[in-house]
Formats: structure tokens, C-alpha cells, sequence
């Protein structure tokens, strides 16, 4: 991981790169006079020539979406971000051509699998444990991170392997669906580690909401940030500086739900019915997903992106979106907390930069999840996460050689059977337990946000926009905020997510979207 600056006084330039997926940050600001470069936006505005004017187009995508981090745009319309596998060359002899970032590392989705499946497996295992091997480097105290699902469980039984007794910081919560207990004891049973439990609160997250949002940067789409944050500063409040992470299957092998409709839509193309139908009846069975829906949305999907021109970054809003910008629609009830003026104004808006269709309709998918745009908004909250409590944090799945490896493998070693990352499920037979390995369900570092904005965290909401002078009111509608906030306590649907972004974009304009302080970096 990397983002660096080389001068070369002799050509008269400079050349920026960033690390292959973009776990280390790169901001920049460029005019014909200046170029300014910050690991931190917070440090660009700083600078005389930078302004803070608002990126509209990224806040409505924020809002109607959640997703951040899709392009190279950020939250400020000046301000820019090297994508991961991006470089810079900026000229300091001449000023007429504005330079453009180049990607120096891709994966080529389109070349067909060509390795068996026991040499996959064996071949992922061993890149694994030597990317594990090269990350347990570390002359400080050193840690894991580990939520009781299979990639966290996977690095800390094989890390336990080759450094006995290392530390393990996991995120639990009593009495609650989103506690992992079960999971992480089965870890803990089986390896020499030394763990250490700590327990997110709705207090905890009100005390501590300005500061994660002043270190994030730029607003985020979910409250599981909030779950990350308190095993970050659990992290460093025991000593340990660095800590290895599990980010990566999910979207390299289609651990996501989200995948299984374009799975099928593959299947789908390729006239595979009788495994369409084998794939929806598992996928019931370990899902609880309806198989007819299923069905469905893999049809629609196969028949809309079939259109290669139509498979864009943004798949999963496609529809929505289409309505949306369709005058003609009436607003849905999860919009109703966006201001009209704001709403129509997007809705004139130019169409987002969409990345070329690589492959057939599920590799795409995994191509734009893992590689471009990819992992940008996971591991910038990562990132700053564990910067703000001065913790370096390490990602052995985020070896390019693994991710390369798992390109080249067929579509049955990511999901077989309802069963998701069966790369990584087959790879760790025999070192991770039974009980972790054959998981199906997926929680991951959460936290009940919906139970939160029916109790102490929606009389927070209320406060915040009952307090007048909102910088958030060109996009928010107060009135429509605080109904969507009846309508979760009535049980009439969860929009937590809707209500946390209200939270966050208003809090973000008081910290950093209109004025900072100098950054602590």
C-alpha cells in the first residue's frame, strides 16, 4: 500500500501513484498555477486556492444511493482523488494540456478461466498464507481484526499458525442478531489468540459522532463505520499499532447477496437452466431468499444487460435511477426528505461516468466491485478508521497476485450451490472450524442502526434538525426528515440509512463542508 510524490527536478516534473485498490488515500487540487496534493482533504483546505464548493451531483448520489467514492470526483467540485492503480505526471515546465490520471495495474476479466479447480485452491491457499506471512512483518505489537466471519477467520487462523498469541479485536453487542459470538468463540476455541471484545452503544456513537465524521473526510452510507471506529480505538487503547484486516473475497469471489442475480444472469446467457434452477433452489435454502424472486430479478437483469452499453457502475440503481430522472414519475416515499428545487435540479444533471463492460454480466459485476471503482469507499473508511487512532491497518486478501488468481479461476469457485467464495471456503479446509467455514449467513462489522433511531439516537436526529439554521436545507427537507423518522418508529419500514446520511450530511457541512481546522495529521 502506498500514495506517494517523486520530483524530478532534471525532467521538471512530478509523478504520483497510488497503491493498486486504494487503501492509502490521494487528494489533489490543479490549476494552470498550482498543484496541491493531501492525503487528507481536510489539508487541501488549507490551501488559499482551493475552495469549498460543494459537488452537488455527489451529494444527491450520496443521498439517493448512499454510495461515495465511485469516481474520481469527491464531495468538493475542485478537489479530485487518484483512483487505486492510478498515476499522475504533472508537468512543471508547461501548463497548457491538464494532465490525466492513467491506470498502471488492471485485471483483464475477459480472459476465460484457465486453471483447474484443485490447483486454484491450493494455489490461493499458498498466496495467502505467503501474503499473510509478509504482512505479519511488524516490529511493534501487532493485532487482527476479527468479526467472526470467513475472511477475518481465515487471516487469524492462519496467522496464529506462523505468530502464536496475537492479539484479536472484535465488535459484539448483547443480546442483539447482529452479535457474532458464536462465531468468533469457534475462532478462539481452535487458535492461541489473545482477544478483546468491545461493545458499540448508541451513547457511544453520539459522543463520538463529530470526531469519526471529522476523520472520515467526506460523509458514508452506513453506521457499520461506527462498529469499525470503536474496534480501532479498542485497538489502540491495548498498545497494538498494526493490525491485519479481512477486506477483499467478499468482492472478488461474490460473497455479497447483492451477486447472486447477476450470477444467474449469467447462467442465464448461457442457456444453463437446469443450474439456473438448481442455483434459486439453494439460494432459498441458505438464504432465505424467495427462489421466484430470484428467478426474476436475474431475467431483468439478463434482459437489461444484455445491452452491454447499459452495465454501469451503478447496476444495482439502474431502475431507480430511470425513474428518477423521468420528470414524469412521482416521487417515491424514500425521497420525500430531499428538497424538490434539489430533486430536479439532478434530475437535469449529466449521466455519471460508467466504466467500460468487461467480460460477461457476473464477472463485470466482481470487475467493478473489486477493481474500478471497486473497494474505494471500503477502504477509505479503513483507512481513516485506523489512521485517527494512529493504527496501520494491513489487507492480505488485497495481494494483487490473489485477486489475479481469482480472475482466472471459473465461476463455480465463487458461488456453487447457494454457497458464496467457495474459493476461499475449499482453500481453508481443515484450519479454519467447521462451524465458521460453513457459515451462511453475513453480518460482518454492523451495528442496529434501526433499533438506534427508535430509541436515543432519533431524539439525536430531532435535536440536530430541530435546532434551525441547517446548512443541509437546499438538499433536505426538515419536514420530510422527520416524518421518515415517524414512519421507522411506527414500524412502517426501516429507513435508517436514509435517516443516518440526514445525520451525517448535516454534521459533515458544520465540521468540514463549510469550514475547518487545521488538520491533526
Amino acid at each position: 500500500m502506498w500514495a506517494f510524490v517523486l520530483l524530478d527536478l532534471r525532467a521538471r516534473r512530478l509523478f504520483c501513484s497510488r497503491d493498486r485498490f486504494g487503501e492509502k488515500p490521494f487528494f489533489y487540487y490543479l490549476d494552470r498555477e498550482v498543484f496541491a496534493f493531501s492525503s487528507e482533504i481536510k489539508g487541501l483546505l488549507q490551501c488559499h486556492r482551493v475552495s469549498r464548493t460543494l459537488n452537488e451531483q455527489t451529494i444527491f448520489e450520496y443521498l439517493t444511493t448512499g454510495k461515495t467514492d465511485r469516481r474520481s470526483s469527491t464531495f468538493f467540485s475542485n478537489i479530485a482523488q487518484l483512483r487505486g492503480g492510478e498515476a499522475l505526471i504533472v508537468s512543471l515546465a508547461s501548463t497548457l494540456a491538464p494532465p490525466q490520471p492513467r491506470r498502471y495495474w488492471d485485471i483483464d476479466p475477459t480472459i476465460p478461466p484457465a486453471i483447474s479447480r484443485r490447483a486454484a485452491c491450493a494455489d490461493f491457499r499458498d498466496l495467502l498464507e505467503d501474503s499473510i506471512r509478509l504482512r505479519l512483518m511488524s516490529d511493534v505489537p501487532l493485532g487482527a481484526c476479527l468479526s467472526g466471519g470467513l475472511d477475518s477467520s481465515s487471516i487469524v487462523c492462519l496467522a496464529d499458525r506462523m505468530r502464536p498469541k496475537i492479539n484479536t479485536f472484535s465488535a459484539r453487542y448483547k443480546d442483539s442478531p447482529h452479535d457474532e459470538g458464536e462465531y468468533i468463540d469457534a475462532v478462539l476455541e481452535k487458535t492461541s489468540v489473545t482477544p478483546h471484545f468491545t461493545y458499540p452503544s448508541v451513547a457511544d456513537l453520539i459522543e463520538d459522532v463529530e470526531s469519526l465524521v471529522y476523520h472520515q473526510d467526506e460523509p458514508f452510507g452506513s453506521l457499520s463505520i461506527f462498529a469499525q471506529w470503536s474496534v480501532f480505538k479498542l485497538v489502540r487503547e491495548t498498545g497494538v499499532v498494526v493490525t491485519l484486516d479481512g477486506q477483499g473475497p467478499d468482492e472478488m469471489l461474490g460473497g455479497y447477496h447483492a451477486a447472486f442475480p447477476l450470477f444467474m444472469a449469467g447462467l442465464l446467457h448461457q442457456r444453463r437452466f437446469f443450474s439456473l434452477a438448481k442455483e434459486a433452489f439453494f439460494i432459498q435454502q441458505n438464504h432465505q431468499i424467495d427462489w421466484a424472486e430470484s428467478l426474476f430479478q436475474a431475467a431483468r437483469y439478463a434482459k437489461v444487460f444484455g445491452d452491454k452499453s447499459k452495465f454501469t457502475e451503478d447496476v444495482f440503481q439502474y431502475f431507480e435511477r430511470r425513474k428518477l430522472t423521468r420528470p414524469t414519475v412521482p416521487l417515491r416515499p424514500k425521497l420525500r426528505w430531499l428538497t424538490l428545487d434539489f430533486i430536479k435540479k439532478q434530475r437535469r444533471a449529466p449521466e455519471s461516468y460508467a466504466p467500460p463492460f468487461r467480460g460477461d454480466v457476473f464477472v463485470n459485476y466482481l470487475y467493478l466491485s473489486l477493481v474500478n471503482p471497486g473497494m474505494q469507499a471500503i477502504l477509505r473508511v479503513a483507512d481513516r478508521n485506523s489512521m485517527a487512532h494512529s493504527v496501520e491497518s494491513r489487507v492480505p486478501f488485497l495481494d494483487h497476485r490473489i485477486a489475479e488468481l481469482a480472475f482466472r479461476c471459473p465461476d463455480s469457485l465463487k458461488i456453487l450451490n447457494g454457497s458464496t467464495k467457495r474459493l476461499l471456503r475449499e482453500s481453508t479446509k481443515g484450519i479454519l472450524p467447521n462451524k465458521v467455514r460453513q457459515r451462511q449467513g453475513k453480518i460482518g462489522f454492523s451495528v442496529p442502526q434501526d433499533q438506534w433511531f427508535k430509541r436515543e439516537l432519533g431524539d439525536y436526529l430531532q435535536g440536530l434538525f430541530g435546532a434551525g439554521s441547517l446548512l443541509s436545507e437546499p438538499y433536505l427537507d426538515p419536514a420530510g426528515v422527520a416524518s421518515l423518522l415517524e414512519h421507522h418508529r411506527g414500524g412502517q419500514g426501516n429507513y435508517s440509512p436514509e435517516l443516518w446520511r440526514a445525520i451525517n450530511l448535516e454534521v459533515w457541512l458544520k465540521n468540514i463542508g463549510t469550514h475547518t481546522t487545521a488538520s491533526a495529521a
